[in-house]
C-alpha cells in the first residue's frame, strides 16, 4: 500500500499528500516537493515581497520559479503583486516606456518622442513630466533653463548649508574639519 502522509520539512507537521505540490506544478526541479502547500505559499509570498519578481526560488533549493509554478502554488492576491511586478519590468525594458510620474497614478504608456517631444502627458490622468528632466514639467522653460534654474536652486541650498555649518561649528585646530560640541569637557583629541 502507498504511503499517503508525509511530513514538511518547513513547518514539521504530517500531512496528507494531496496537502503538498504536484510534480506537475513544479516542473522546473529534479525533486519532488517536501515542503506543504501552506508552507510554500508563505514562502513564495515572502519571496514576492523581498525579492525581484524573476528571482522568486524553491523554498528547498533555490532553483527560479517558473512563472506557471508561482501562479499554480501561490493565492491570487499573492499572484497579482507578481504579475503586476513582471508586466511592469517587461514595460520598463522597453525605451520608449515611460511611467507617469504623479504620486497618485501607477498607469504608464508609450512615448515614443523621444527629447525631441518631451512633454510626457499621462492618458490616465492627465499628468505631465519632463522624459529628458525627469520631473514635473517646466512650463515656459527649455529644459536648459529649467537645470539652469535647479542648479542655482541647488548652490544656493549648499550655500545656506555652508553658512548653518559654519555658525554652528568651528575647525578642529589640528585637521581643520568642522566639529561642534554637543556636551562634556573642553578637551577634545583630533583621531
Amino acid at each position: 500500500m502507498e504511503r499517503r502522509e508525509r511530513t514538511c520539512v518547513v513547518c514539521d507537521d504530517t500531512k496528507h499528500q494531496d496537502e503538498f505540490p504536484s510534480t506537475e506544478e513544479v516542473s522546473s526541479h529534479r525533486h519532488g516537493a517536501d515542503v506543504c502547500r501552506d508552507c510554500y505559499i508563505n514562502h513564495i509570498e515572502v519571496e514576492i515581497d523581498s525579492k525581484q519578481w524573476n528571482e522568486v526560488a524553491c523554498p528547498e533549493c533555490m532553483t527560479t520559479l517558473s512563472f506557471h509554478e508561482v501562479k499554480s502554488l501561490t493565492n491570487d492576491e499573492s499572484f497579482a503583486k507578481y504579475e503586476r511586478a513582471c508586466v511592469r519590468a517587461t514595460l520598463s525594458a522597453d525605451p520608449d516606456f515611460r511611467h507617469c510620474l504623479s504620486a497618485t497614478c501607477s498607469s504608464g504608456q508609450l512615448h515614443s518622442g523621444g527629447s525631441g517631444e518631451p512633454i510626457f502627458r499621462c492618458e490616465e490622468c492627465g499628468y505631465k513630466h519632463c522624459v529628458v528632466c525627469e520631473t514635473n514639467w517646466h512650463e515656459d522653460q527649455t529644459c536648459e533653463e529649467f537645470q539652469a534654474t535647479r542648479q542655482l536652486s541647488l548652490n544656493a541650498e549648499d550655500e545656506k548649508s555652508q553658512q548653518e555649518v559654519e555658525k554652528i561649528s568651528k575647525p578642529c585646530p589640528q585637521c581643520h574639519v568642522r566639529i561642534e560640541k554637543i556636551g562634556g569637557c573642553d578637551g577634545m583629541t583630533c583621531q
